[in-house]
């Protein structure tokens, strides 16, 4: 119950932040997150979350032990637990050098698989700390190599407003590396981007067309992003096939 009230209190409100963090909370939620029930290790997760929206508190979080606790609620907790530590996580990978000690205590696969089997909710918060960790040379190619990319274009089409745009803020950051705007293409992205960049929201449009901009950068992605604009492309193709990427001419 404590842990609840202190998440609620650090909820978008910097001066409680403060006061909770300043009061000696951080140490207390992270034993509660390492040996509490699964109600008490959401509620932690759940508070730290809130704490690190605050880029003051980020480093005393994961200085203190934090990420190894959060990577094994997403892999052993139930729905609401895990879904709360994929966001807290994607709060702390908001700094640069968390990014890095994220991606070695096994985040990377650990939101992956939460990505192919949690709820909306949990995909959504996946793909925002993929997306997240994806601004390191390293990670990105870690992500791309992770089996990531093919759930990720799939919320294109099945995720809600938020989970869209979390998904093309990662398949964004993904698609600087050239070997990743080939997986991201190949897996169907092309299609979805498209019809995104003229039919979504404002946000979910800007997004689309940040995602195609980088993957313009491949000439046979350029061919098949205005097939896909001339309506000229089936569902099922991203890259016309004689021309499919990685694949030879017959």
């Amino acid at each position: 119950q404590a842990a609840g009230a202190l998440r609620n209190l650090a909820c978008d409100d910097s001066d409680n932040q403060n006061i909770v963090a300043r009061a000696g909370a951080v140490e207390p939620l992270l034993q509660l997150l390492k040996t509490g029930d699964d109600k008490g290790k959401t509620q932690a997760a759940g508070a730290l979350r809130n704490l690190a929206c605050n880029d003051d508190y980020r480093s005393e979080i994961v200085g203190a032990g934090a990420v190894e606790d959060l990577v094994h609620l997403i892999l052993t907790g139930g729905a609401n637990g895990k879904n709360q530590a994929a966001g807290a996580l994607s709060e702390l990978a908001r700094d640069y050098n968390n990014r890095i000690l994220i991606a070695r205590a096994g985040a990377v696969d650990a939101l992956v698989q939460l990505l192919h089997t949690g709820d909306l909710n949990g995909k959504t918060r996946a793909g925002g700390a993929l997306g997240n960790l994806a601004v390191n040379n390293d990670n990105e190619i870690a992500i791309g190599r992770s089996g990531a990319v093919e759930p990720l274009v799939e919320l294109l089409s099945t995720g809600d407003d938020e989970a869209k745009i979390e998904s093309m803020n990662a398949l964004s950051n993904l698609a600087v590396h050239k070997d990743n705007k080939t997986t991201i293409a190949n897996a169907g992205a092309i299609e979805p981007l498209v019809h995104l960049s003229r039919t979504a929201v404002k946000k979910a449009r800007t997004r689309a067309q940040e995602v195609l901009k980088r993957l313009s950068e491949i000439k046979e992605i350029v061919i098949a992003i205005e097939s896909a604009r001339a309506n000229c492309m089936p569902q099922s193709l991203t890259i016309p096939d004689a021309a499919r990427l990685g694949r030879p001419r017959n």
